[in-house]
Protein backbone atom coordinates (compact mmCIF):
# COMPACT_ATOMS: atom_id res chain seq x y z
CA UNK A 1 0.00 0.00 0.00
CA UNK A 2 1.37 3.41 -0.69
CA UNK A 3 1.12 6.13 1.24
CA UNK A 4 1.34 9.75 0.83
CA UNK A 5 3.27 12.11 3.13
CA UNK A 6 1.06 14.68 5.01
CA UNK A 7 3.45 15.40 7.53
CA UNK A 8 6.33 18.04 8.44
CA UNK A 9 9.24 16.92 10.38
CA UNK A 10 11.77 19.36 11.97
CA UNK A 11 14.41 19.34 14.76
CA UNK A 12 14.05 22.20 17.33
CA UNK A 13 16.70 21.83 20.10
CA UNK A 14 17.78 18.39 21.25
CA UNK A 15 14.32 17.34 19.70
CA UNK A 16 12.67 16.10 16.74
CA UNK A 17 8.36 17.01 16.13
CA UNK A 18 6.15 15.31 13.35
CA UNK A 19 3.36 17.47 12.56
CA UNK A 20 0.07 15.98 10.99
CA UNK A 21 -0.48 19.56 8.44
CA UNK A 22 -3.63 18.69 8.04
CA UNK A 23 -5.10 17.18 11.09
CA UNK A 24 -3.12 19.47 13.39
CA UNK A 25 -1.52 16.80 15.80
CA UNK A 26 2.11 15.83 16.52
CA UNK A 27 4.59 13.59 18.34
CA UNK A 28 7.99 14.17 19.63
CA UNK A 29 10.47 11.48 17.60
CA UNK A 30 12.49 9.36 19.64
CA UNK A 31 15.38 7.75 17.40
CA UNK A 32 13.53 4.48 16.94
CA UNK A 33 10.31 6.34 15.75
CA UNK A 34 12.01 8.74 13.73
CA UNK A 35 13.88 5.85 12.05
CA UNK A 36 10.31 4.11 10.76
CA UNK A 37 8.89 7.55 9.48
CA UNK A 38 11.49 8.27 7.75
CA UNK A 39 11.22 4.94 5.92
CA UNK A 40 7.24 5.13 5.95
CA UNK A 41 8.12 8.88 3.99
CA UNK A 42 10.72 7.17 1.43
CA UNK A 43 8.72 3.74 0.75
CA UNK A 44 5.65 4.93 0.94
CA UNK A 45 4.76 1.68 2.87
CA UNK A 46 4.41 0.53 6.81
CA UNK A 47 7.10 -1.91 7.62
CA UNK A 48 6.48 -4.29 10.51
CA UNK A 49 6.75 -2.86 13.78
CA UNK A 50 6.67 -5.10 17.54
CA UNK A 51 4.39 -4.36 19.48
CA UNK A 52 6.91 -3.54 22.45
CA UNK A 53 8.80 -0.74 20.11
CA UNK A 54 8.80 2.66 20.78
CA UNK A 55 7.19 3.26 17.31
CA UNK A 56 4.15 1.18 18.17
CA UNK A 57 1.93 4.20 18.89
CA UNK A 58 2.93 5.69 15.37
CA UNK A 59 1.76 2.46 13.86
CA UNK A 60 -1.62 3.34 15.41
CA UNK A 61 -1.86 6.80 14.35
CA UNK A 62 -0.38 5.80 10.65
CA UNK A 63 -2.94 2.90 10.27
CA UNK A 64 -5.74 5.68 10.85
CA UNK A 65 -4.51 8.26 8.67
CA UNK A 66 -2.88 9.90 10.24
CA UNK A 67 0.66 11.86 9.45
CA UNK A 68 0.01 9.67 5.92
CA UNK A 69 -2.62 9.36 3.46
CA UNK A 70 -3.45 5.91 1.32
CA UNK A 71 -3.85 9.20 -1.22
CA UNK A 72 -3.16 12.32 -1.33
CA UNK A 73 -6.24 14.48 0.69
CA UNK A 74 -8.55 16.85 -0.84
CA UNK A 75 -9.10 19.73 0.90
CA UNK A 76 -12.30 21.18 1.41
CA UNK A 77 -12.34 25.04 2.17
CA UNK A 78 -15.11 26.05 4.60
CA UNK A 79 -17.15 29.10 3.49
CA UNK A 80 -19.62 29.39 6.24
CA UNK A 81 -19.87 32.07 9.07
CA UNK A 82 -22.18 32.04 11.69
CA UNK A 83 -21.44 35.48 12.62
CA UNK A 84 -22.12 39.01 11.37
CA UNK A 85 -18.88 41.30 12.21
CA UNK A 86 -19.48 44.98 11.75
CA UNK A 87 -17.09 47.69 12.60
CA UNK A 88 -18.38 50.62 13.71
CA UNK A 89 -16.64 53.84 14.11
CA UNK A 90 -18.44 56.31 16.03
CA UNK A 91 -16.18 58.91 15.15
CA UNK A 92 -13.22 59.62 12.60
CA UNK A 93 -11.48 61.67 15.34
CA UNK A 94 -9.06 61.08 17.85
CA UNK A 95 -7.18 63.14 21.28
CA UNK A 96 -4.04 60.88 21.36
CA UNK A 97 -1.44 61.04 18.39
CA UNK A 98 -0.18 57.61 18.30
CA UNK A 99 3.31 56.62 16.45
CA UNK A 100 1.77 53.99 14.66
CA UNK A 101 -2.02 54.15 14.12
CA UNK A 102 -3.14 52.67 10.99
CA UNK A 103 -5.95 55.35 10.64
CA UNK A 104 -3.92 58.38 11.26
CA UNK A 105 -5.90 59.65 14.31
CA UNK A 106 -8.76 59.85 11.62
CA UNK A 107 -7.15 61.21 9.10
CA UNK A 108 -7.48 58.31 6.66
CA UNK A 109 -11.32 59.66 6.42
CA UNK A 110 -12.17 62.26 3.97
CA UNK A 111 -15.67 62.34 4.07
CA UNK A 112 -17.77 65.46 4.39
CA UNK A 113 -18.79 64.49 8.42
CA UNK A 114 -16.41 62.84 10.50
CA UNK A 115 -18.64 61.39 12.60
CA UNK A 116 -22.18 59.31 12.93
CA UNK A 117 -25.63 60.81 13.31
CA UNK A 118 -28.81 59.10 14.11
CA UNK A 119 -29.97 59.01 10.30
CA UNK A 120 -26.64 57.11 9.22
CA UNK A 121 -26.58 54.95 12.28
CA UNK A 122 -30.36 53.82 10.93
CA UNK A 123 -29.41 53.55 7.45
CA UNK A 124 -26.34 51.36 8.30
CA UNK A 125 -28.55 48.96 10.56
CA UNK A 126 -31.12 48.63 7.81
CA UNK A 127 -28.35 47.89 5.35
CA UNK A 128 -26.90 45.23 8.04
CA UNK A 129 -29.98 43.46 9.07
CA UNK A 130 -32.22 43.73 5.72
CA UNK A 131 -29.41 43.73 2.73
CA UNK A 132 -25.58 42.43 3.30
CA UNK A 133 -26.02 39.99 6.04
CA UNK A 134 -29.68 39.71 5.61
CA UNK A 135 -29.43 35.88 6.50
CA UNK A 136 -27.27 35.91 9.42
CA UNK A 137 -28.86 35.81 12.84
CA UNK A 138 -25.74 36.61 14.90
CA UNK A 139 -24.29 39.72 15.06
CA UNK A 140 -20.80 41.62 16.78
CA UNK A 141 -20.47 44.94 16.40
CA UNK A 142 -17.39 46.49 17.36
CA UNK A 143 -16.70 50.27 18.41
CA UNK A 144 -13.52 50.59 16.51
CA UNK A 145 -11.50 51.96 13.62
CA UNK A 146 -11.10 55.37 12.66
CA UNK A 147 -10.39 57.58 16.26
CA UNK A 148 -11.80 57.59 19.33
CA UNK A 149 -14.96 55.32 20.05
CA UNK A 150 -16.04 57.19 23.07
CA UNK A 151 -15.22 61.10 21.54
CA UNK A 152 -19.12 60.48 19.94
CA UNK A 153 -20.58 58.18 22.84
CA UNK A 154 -23.95 59.29 21.94
CA UNK A 155 -23.92 57.12 18.83
CA UNK A 156 -22.25 54.45 20.72
CA UNK A 157 -25.33 54.43 22.87
CA UNK A 158 -27.97 55.39 20.06
CA UNK A 159 -27.27 51.99 17.73
CA UNK A 160 -27.13 49.44 20.97
CA UNK A 161 -30.45 50.93 21.46
CA UNK A 162 -31.86 50.09 17.83
CA UNK A 163 -29.64 47.06 17.77
CA UNK A 164 -32.20 45.58 20.84
CA UNK A 165 -35.03 46.66 19.47
CA UNK A 166 -34.18 44.91 16.05
CA UNK A 167 -32.64 41.89 17.77
CA UNK A 168 -36.59 41.51 19.47
CA UNK A 169 -37.94 41.75 16.42
CA UNK A 170 -35.91 39.54 14.51
CA UNK A 171 -34.87 37.08 16.97
CA UNK A 172 -31.35 37.25 16.20
CA UNK A 173 -28.66 38.13 18.98
CA UNK A 174 -25.58 40.95 19.11
CA UNK A 175 -23.08 41.31 21.39
CA UNK A 176 -21.08 44.27 21.35
CA UNK A 177 -17.40 45.10 21.97
CA UNK A 178 -15.86 48.53 22.64
CA UNK A 179 -11.93 49.36 21.86
CA UNK A 180 -10.56 52.53 23.21
CA UNK A 181 -7.79 54.25 24.43
CA UNK A 182 -9.00 54.62 27.71
CA UNK A 183 -8.54 58.15 28.48
CA UNK A 184 -12.15 58.85 28.28
CA UNK A 185 -13.67 56.40 30.87
CA UNK A 186 -16.06 58.11 32.91
CA UNK A 187 -18.07 56.31 35.97
CA UNK A 188 -21.33 56.99 33.93
CA UNK A 189 -19.69 55.12 30.83
CA UNK A 190 -18.58 52.08 33.00
CA UNK A 191 -22.37 51.77 34.33
CA UNK A 192 -23.53 51.93 30.99
CA UNK A 193 -21.10 49.66 29.97
CA UNK A 194 -21.93 47.02 32.32
CA UNK A 195 -25.55 47.76 31.96
CA UNK A 196 -25.45 46.56 28.41
CA UNK A 197 -23.01 43.63 28.58
CA UNK A 198 -20.51 45.46 26.59
CA UNK A 199 -17.22 43.91 25.99
CA UNK A 200 -14.06 46.13 26.71
CA UNK A 201 -10.76 46.22 25.18
CA UNK A 202 -7.90 48.93 26.44
CA UNK A 203 -4.98 49.51 24.53
CA UNK A 204 -2.17 49.89 26.65
CA UNK A 205 1.20 49.08 25.36
CA UNK A 206 3.58 48.40 28.77
CA UNK A 207 5.06 50.13 31.62
CA UNK A 208 4.91 54.17 32.03
CA UNK A 209 8.04 54.52 29.70
CA UNK A 210 6.64 52.42 26.35
CA UNK A 211 3.15 53.60 26.32
CA UNK A 212 3.83 57.39 26.37
CA UNK A 213 6.47 56.88 24.11
CA UNK A 214 3.41 54.58 21.74
CA UNK A 215 0.73 56.80 22.83
CA UNK A 216 0.70 60.36 23.80
CA UNK A 217 -1.79 62.99 23.38
CA UNK A 218 -1.82 65.53 20.36
CA UNK A 219 0.30 67.51 23.01
CA UNK A 220 2.97 65.29 23.29
CA UNK A 221 2.25 64.69 27.10
CA UNK A 222 1.66 61.11 27.62
CA UNK A 223 -1.45 59.29 28.24
CA UNK A 224 -0.26 55.97 30.17
CA UNK A 225 -1.61 58.09 34.28
CA UNK A 226 -4.99 58.32 32.61
CA UNK A 227 -5.11 54.78 31.05
CA UNK A 228 -4.29 52.83 33.76
CA UNK A 229 -6.42 55.57 36.03
CA UNK A 230 -9.50 54.21 34.72
CA UNK A 231 -8.10 50.71 34.47
CA UNK A 232 -7.94 50.77 37.82
CA UNK A 233 -11.49 52.62 38.79
CA UNK A 234 -13.09 50.17 36.89
CA UNK A 235 -11.41 47.12 38.68
CA UNK A 236 -12.22 48.97 42.16
CA UNK A 237 -15.64 49.58 40.68
CA UNK A 238 -18.80 47.85 41.53
CA UNK A 239 -19.85 46.71 38.24
CA UNK A 240 -19.93 42.88 37.43
CA UNK A 241 -16.54 40.36 36.59
CA UNK A 242 -17.58 40.60 32.66
CA UNK A 243 -16.61 44.32 32.92
CA UNK A 244 -13.81 43.72 35.03
CA UNK A 245 -12.20 40.96 32.29
CA UNK A 246 -10.59 43.90 30.03
CA UNK A 247 -9.09 43.07 27.19
CA UNK A 248 -5.57 44.70 27.08
CA UNK A 249 -4.75 45.18 23.34
CA UNK A 250 -0.41 45.75 23.21
CA UNK A 251 1.38 46.41 19.80
CA UNK A 252 4.71 44.96 19.73
CA UNK A 253 7.37 47.30 17.97
CA UNK A 254 11.06 47.83 17.68
CA UNK A 255 10.56 50.04 21.27
CA UNK A 256 9.40 47.02 23.20
CA UNK A 257 12.28 45.68 24.91
CA UNK A 258 10.64 42.65 26.78
CA UNK A 259 7.23 40.65 25.97
CA UNK A 260 7.60 39.37 29.32
CA UNK A 261 7.65 42.77 31.09
CA UNK A 262 4.59 43.74 29.02
CA UNK A 263 2.50 40.93 30.27
CA UNK A 264 3.59 41.39 34.06
CA UNK A 265 2.79 45.01 33.81
CA UNK A 266 -0.81 43.96 32.82
CA UNK A 267 -0.90 41.29 35.47
CA UNK A 268 -0.08 43.75 37.90
CA UNK A 269 -3.40 45.94 36.81
CA UNK A 270 -5.63 42.41 37.22
CA UNK A 271 -5.86 41.91 33.39
CA UNK A 272 -6.17 38.65 32.23
CA UNK A 273 -6.43 38.69 28.40
CA UNK A 274 -3.98 40.25 26.39
CA UNK A 275 -3.28 40.41 22.91
CA UNK A 276 0.20 41.11 22.13
CA UNK A 277 0.09 42.23 17.84
CA UNK A 278 3.03 42.51 15.96
CA UNK A 279 2.93 45.65 14.27
CA UNK A 280 2.16 46.04 10.50
CA UNK A 281 3.42 49.06 8.62
CA UNK A 282 4.97 49.99 5.74
CA UNK A 283 8.37 48.58 4.99
CA UNK A 284 9.37 52.22 5.83
CA UNK A 285 7.87 52.94 9.45
CA UNK A 286 10.65 53.34 12.18
CA UNK A 287 8.86 51.82 14.18
CA UNK A 288 8.05 48.48 11.98
CA UNK A 289 9.65 45.32 11.55
CA UNK A 290 11.79 43.66 8.61
CA UNK A 291 13.22 40.82 7.70
CA UNK A 292 16.77 42.04 9.41
CA UNK A 293 14.96 42.14 12.95
CA UNK A 294 13.82 38.70 12.63
CA UNK A 295 16.19 37.18 14.95
CA UNK A 296 15.87 39.92 17.73
CA UNK A 297 12.33 39.76 17.94
CA UNK A 298 12.56 35.69 18.08
CA UNK A 299 14.94 36.05 20.74
CA UNK A 300 12.05 38.50 22.76
CA UNK A 301 9.88 35.60 22.15
CA UNK A 302 11.84 33.06 23.24
CA UNK A 303 12.81 34.87 26.56
CA UNK A 304 9.12 34.90 26.71
CA UNK A 305 8.89 30.97 26.43
CA UNK A 306 10.64 30.60 29.07
CA UNK A 307 9.01 32.60 31.42
CA UNK A 308 5.96 30.18 30.42
CA UNK A 309 8.09 27.86 31.39
CA UNK A 310 9.52 29.15 34.73
CA UNK A 311 5.49 29.42 35.95
CA UNK A 312 4.68 25.85 34.12
CA UNK A 313 7.29 24.21 36.28
CA UNK A 314 4.79 25.93 38.98
CA UNK A 315 1.64 24.28 38.09
CA UNK A 316 0.64 28.07 36.86
CA UNK A 317 -1.66 28.59 33.96
CA UNK A 318 -2.46 31.82 33.97
CA UNK A 319 0.26 33.85 32.07
CA UNK A 320 0.36 31.55 28.87
CA UNK A 321 -3.71 31.37 29.06
CA UNK A 322 -3.48 35.36 29.04
CA UNK A 323 -2.23 35.41 24.97
CA UNK A 324 -4.86 31.88 24.31
CA UNK A 325 -6.87 34.13 21.87
CA UNK A 326 -7.44 34.21 18.03
CA UNK A 327 -5.42 38.25 17.64
CA UNK A 328 -2.36 37.45 19.86
CA UNK A 329 0.53 37.08 17.29
CA UNK A 330 1.58 33.61 19.12
CA UNK A 331 -0.75 32.75 21.55
CA UNK A 332 -3.55 32.11 18.44
CA UNK A 333 -1.07 29.44 17.14
CA UNK A 334 -0.53 27.47 20.34
CA UNK A 335 -4.87 27.92 20.96
CA UNK A 336 -5.46 26.19 17.22
CA UNK A 337 -2.79 23.57 18.25
CA UNK A 338 -4.48 23.02 21.41
CA UNK A 339 -7.96 22.94 19.79
CA UNK A 340 -7.06 21.49 16.63
CA UNK A 341 -9.06 24.28 14.81
CA UNK A 342 -7.75 25.01 11.21
CA UNK A 343 -7.88 27.90 9.81
CA UNK A 344 -8.43 28.62 6.01
CA UNK A 345 -8.60 32.16 5.75
CA UNK A 346 -6.35 35.13 7.70
CA UNK A 347 -9.40 36.56 8.75
CA UNK A 348 -12.77 37.04 7.96
CA UNK A 349 -12.25 40.23 6.21
CA UNK A 350 -14.90 41.19 3.32
CA UNK A 351 -16.33 38.18 3.85
CA UNK A 352 -18.25 37.95 6.92
CA UNK A 353 -16.55 40.95 8.25
CA UNK A 354 -17.28 44.60 6.91
CA UNK A 355 -15.89 48.10 8.16
CA UNK A 356 -18.19 51.07 7.94
CA UNK A 357 -17.25 54.89 7.40
CA UNK A 358 -19.08 57.74 8.65
CA UNK A 359 -20.14 58.27 5.00
CA UNK A 360 -21.18 54.96 4.35
CA UNK A 361 -18.85 53.72 2.56
CA UNK A 362 -17.81 49.87 3.54
CA UNK A 363 -14.57 48.12 3.61
CA UNK A 364 -13.15 44.51 4.02
CA UNK A 365 -11.60 45.90 7.63
CA UNK A 366 -10.78 48.84 9.42
CA UNK A 367 -7.17 48.77 8.19
CA UNK A 368 -8.63 48.75 4.83
CA UNK A 369 -10.74 51.76 5.15
CA UNK A 370 -10.00 55.08 3.44
CA UNK A 371 -7.99 52.47 0.48
CA UNK A 372 -10.11 52.91 -2.66
CA UNK A 373 -9.14 49.81 -4.78
CA UNK A 374 -11.04 48.14 -1.36
CA UNK A 375 -14.31 50.11 -1.39
CA UNK A 376 -16.66 46.95 -1.68
CA UNK A 377 -19.25 49.29 -1.71
CA UNK A 378 -21.49 52.29 -0.21
CA UNK A 379 -25.08 51.86 1.35
CA UNK A 380 -27.59 52.52 -0.83
CA UNK A 381 -25.27 51.48 -3.91
CA UNK A 382 -24.15 48.17 -5.26
CA UNK A 383 -21.85 45.78 -3.40
CA UNK A 384 -20.53 43.62 -5.87
CA UNK A 385 -17.49 43.90 -7.16
CA UNK A 386 -13.86 42.61 -7.55
CA UNK A 387 -12.51 43.54 -3.78
CA UNK A 388 -15.63 41.69 -2.55
CA UNK A 389 -14.14 38.33 -4.75
CA UNK A 390 -11.01 38.98 -3.51
CA UNK A 391 -11.29 38.46 -0.56
CA UNK A 392 -13.49 34.96 -0.80
CA UNK A 393 -10.27 33.65 -3.17
CA UNK A 394 -8.02 34.45 0.00
CA UNK A 395 -7.82 31.29 1.72
CA UNK A 396 -4.34 29.33 2.45
CA UNK A 397 -5.16 27.44 -0.42
CA UNK A 398 -5.79 29.89 -2.84
CA UNK A 399 -2.87 32.11 -2.34
CA UNK A 400 -0.34 30.67 -4.18
CA UNK A 401 2.23 30.87 -1.43
CA UNK A 402 0.64 29.58 1.42
CA UNK A 403 -0.98 26.87 -0.61
CA UNK A 404 2.71 25.60 -0.74
CA UNK A 405 3.84 25.68 2.42
CA UNK A 406 3.41 23.35 5.80
CA UNK A 407 2.20 25.89 7.88
CA UNK A 408 -0.61 26.77 6.54
CA UNK A 409 -3.72 25.74 8.41
CA UNK A 410 -2.37 26.48 11.79
CA UNK A 411 -1.06 29.76 10.64
CA UNK A 412 -4.50 30.80 8.45
CA UNK A 413 -1.75 33.17 6.13
CA UNK A 414 -0.73 36.75 6.29
CA UNK A 415 -2.40 40.02 7.20
CA UNK A 416 -4.19 41.12 4.09
CA UNK A 417 -3.81 44.12 4.65
CA UNK A 418 -0.01 43.70 5.42
CA UNK A 419 0.87 41.89 2.70
CA UNK A 420 -0.78 44.93 0.64
CA UNK A 421 1.18 47.07 2.50
CA UNK A 422 4.90 45.26 2.27
CA UNK A 423 3.85 43.29 -1.42
CA UNK A 424 1.50 45.47 -3.19
CA UNK A 425 -0.08 43.09 -3.70
CA UNK A 426 -2.84 41.16 -1.04
CA UNK A 427 -2.35 37.53 -1.95
CA UNK A 428 1.73 37.71 -1.57
CA UNK A 429 2.40 37.43 1.90
CA UNK A 430 5.06 39.49 4.07
CA UNK A 431 7.96 37.24 4.18
CA UNK A 432 9.45 38.61 7.55
CA UNK A 433 5.28 37.44 8.92
CA UNK A 434 5.69 33.89 6.77
CA UNK A 435 9.22 33.27 9.21
CA UNK A 436 7.51 34.76 12.17
CA UNK A 437 4.37 32.37 12.19
CA UNK A 438 6.56 29.34 11.50
CA UNK A 439 8.76 29.53 14.55
CA UNK A 440 5.54 30.88 16.20
CA UNK A 441 4.43 26.92 15.36
CA UNK A 442 6.88 25.21 16.18
CA UNK A 443 7.92 27.13 19.59
CA UNK A 444 4.11 26.11 20.08
CA UNK A 445 4.52 22.56 19.31
CA UNK A 446 7.35 22.31 21.71
CA UNK A 447 6.00 24.30 24.38
CA UNK A 448 2.97 21.61 24.55
CA UNK A 449 4.76 18.76 24.98
CA UNK A 450 7.12 20.22 27.65
CA UNK A 451 3.62 20.55 29.00
CA UNK A 452 2.66 16.86 28.68
CA UNK A 453 5.94 15.92 29.66
CA UNK A 454 5.95 18.23 32.57
CA UNK A 455 2.42 17.57 33.89
CA UNK A 456 -0.37 16.13 31.59
CA UNK A 457 -3.03 17.48 33.85
CA UNK A 458 -2.10 20.39 32.92
CA UNK A 459 -3.36 20.18 29.23
CA UNK A 460 -6.83 18.57 30.43
CA UNK A 461 -6.91 21.87 32.28
CA UNK A 462 -5.75 23.93 29.63
CA UNK A 463 -7.86 22.59 26.93
CA UNK A 464 -11.18 22.81 29.02
CA UNK A 465 -10.32 26.54 29.93
CA UNK A 466 -10.07 27.44 26.58
CA UNK A 467 -13.16 25.31 25.46
CA UNK A 468 -15.31 26.93 28.07
CA UNK A 469 -14.04 30.30 26.58
CA UNK A 470 -15.17 29.64 23.42
CA UNK A 471 -18.70 28.58 24.20
CA UNK A 472 -18.91 32.02 26.33
CA UNK A 473 -17.27 33.88 23.85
Amino acid sequence: MNMYNNNYVFNLGQSKYALDINNLIFCELDEQTAEVFELISKTGTLPEISSDSSAADLKYFVKRGYFFNEKPEEMRISYSFDTANVSFPPVHRCNLNCQYCFAGGGNNYSGDRPEFDRERIDRLLHFVYEDYFKDYKKFRFDFVSGGEPLLNFEAIRYLVERVREIDGRKQSKSSFFLVTNGTLITDEIIDYLDRENIDLGVSIDGDRELHNMHRPYRDGTGSYEDVTGAIRCIQNSACSARLKDIWALSVITKNTESLCKVLEHHSSLNIQRVQMKILRVNSEHKLGFSQADTEVLQNKYLELIEYFKYHIDRADLSKLLMILNDNDSFGKMIRRLLLREKAFFRCGAGKNKISFTASGEFYPCDSFCGMQPFLLGKIGESTEGNAKAAFYKGSVCERDTCSKCWAKFICGGDCYHNSYLKNRDMMIPDSFMCEMNKFFIKQSVDLICYLYKTNPRLIARLQKNLSKREKIL
